[in-house]
């Protein structure tokens, strides 16, 4: 699998800029931006759910090491064709939907 692919930016940059903030995911103090699919690959379309989620975000990097890295892991076998799905976080959806609000139960357990 290729790494989350995009413009890679501060958090500064990327609070100012035009992005959406949907393909975006932020690491280590650096935001990773694949909203263009021009300059992103196929990760970004990798969806949420809590409930069936497939695969675990894991960080990939030691405390003192000056890179980042997240990879995911599958958490069981995954059959041909069938969506790839793992939990991007209160964090994420906190900044998206104001939580216990019915779209946000939706998001999270549909």
């Amino acid at each position: 699998t290729p790494p989350f692919g995009g413009v890679e930016m501060g958090e500064d940059e990327f609070d100012a800029s035009p992005s959406t903030g949907l393909y975006a995911m932020r690491t280590n103090g650096v935001v990773i931006d694949g909203e263009d699919p021009d300059r992103s690959n196929y990760c970004r379309f990798i969806n949420h759910s809590v409930r069936r989620a497939n695969c675990q975000a894991t960080e990939a990097w030691e405390d003192d090491s000056p890179l980042a890295a997240v990879y995911l892991e599958t958490l069981r076998d995954i059959a041909a064709g069938e969506e790839l799905l793992f939990d991007y976080g209160e964090e994420y959806w906190d900044a998206q939907l104001p939580r216990f609000s019915p779209q946000r139960l939706v998001v999270d357990y549909l």
